[in-house]
């Protein structure tokens, strides 16, 4: 009898293990892993920060930029210095002779003209004298009279009319050479010595 109890008892594990395993388990196949794996599967909530602190970045920069570049090309334009007229000082002798050709003469021709019709003809000689006629224009003019400017011209009343004229016109051919007139006090400028010799 204990032999036949110990054989069902090893005939029942048998069966229990064969049924085990031939019979299909619905719950081996599932994929709890997968359930498993989207619950560790969260996003991180923390990623948003970044992304919109670097959206706001670039933002603010790239509206600064435009603003400060109009305002600084105009300013730089505007502040050019105007070009420099050139003046008598500053011609060489050809610019010298054209201006003396277009300018001087004419005008001085009809001062003169005006003050007596013998110089309304004015040419280079009548105050550069001979050498004008061999290109040699240099002043004061050794051939003009020599003037002596000691007490009002004193040497020189008997031809007043004269003297009242040249001191008319000597500040108006200043003016056309773009030099400053003769200032008596400083003893500077264009005056009588610019044409004549002046006796010391």
């Amino acid at each position: 009898m204990r032999i036949s109890m110990t054989l069902s008892l090893f005939i029942a594990s048998g069966l229990a293990l064969a049924a085990a395993c031939s019979s299909p388990s619905t719950q081996v196949n599932e994929p709890v892993a997968t359930a498993s794996a989207s619950a560790d599967m969260v996003e991180p909530e923390a990623t948003a920060i970044p992304t919109a602190v670097e959206t706001a970045a670039p933002t603010a920069t790239a509206s600064a930029t435009p603003t400060a570049l109009p305002t600084a090309l105009p300013t730089a334009t505007a502040s050019a210095p105007p070009p420099k007229k050139k003046t008598w000082a500053d011609f060489n002798h050809d610019e010298k002779l054209a201006f003396m050709k277009s300018e001087v003469t004419p005008k001085m021709a009809k001062t003169w003209g005006d003050f007596d019709k013998k110089y309304a003809k004015l040419d280079c000689a009548t105050c550069h004298g001979s050498a004008a006629k061999k290109g040699n224009f240099k002043m004061p003019n050794a051939e003009l009279p020599k003037l002596d400017h000691k007490d009002g011209f004193k040497a020189h009343k008997g031809k007043q009319k004269v003297l009242d004229f040249m001191f008319k016109m000597t500040p108006e051919l200043a003016g056309i050479l773009q030099l400053p007139p003769f200032d008596p006090a400083t003893g500077q400028g264009f005056g009588c010595g610019g044409c004549h010799v002046m006796k010391k």
